[in-house]
């Protein structure tokens, strides 16, 4: 990451002693600044990490969150509510039914007896 390179002063403040370079960006420092250059780059990558983390979170409820989802969902929910109301309409009509067989054979077996 860095090198000793005497011959070159420090962008910051121009000393001439104890200079290391980067080797990301090839500018010259003394120790305080490389450090502080240091210090500055790991900000930049926190704060790059923290976008892409946000930029992703957002591209990923935008693909949950996709109109033609909500749609499907809501078709889907109204199939489901459509198909309980029938199922149910069905098992009152069939009990109906039962129960006036019931009854009728009840009735019958009463009068042979």
């Amino acid at each position: 990451m860095e090198s000793i390179d005497m011959k070159s002063p420090c962008v910051k403040c121009s000393k001439g002693c104890g200079i290391t370079t980067c080797n990301g960006c090839q500018q010259a420092y003394c120790i305080n600044h490389f450090n502080q250059h240091r210090q500055e780059l790991a900000i930049e990558v926190e704060t790059l990490r923290q976008k892409h983390d946000r930029f992703r979170s957002n591209l990923d409820r935008k693909f949950t969150e996709h109109p033609l989802l909500l749609q499907i969902n809501q078709w889907e929910q109204d199939a489901v509510n459509t198909i309980q109301t029938i199922a149910e309409t069905a098992r009152t009509l069939l009990r109906e039914l039962l129960n006036q067989t019931k009854n009728e054979i009840e009735k019958s077996i009463k009068n042979l007896t």
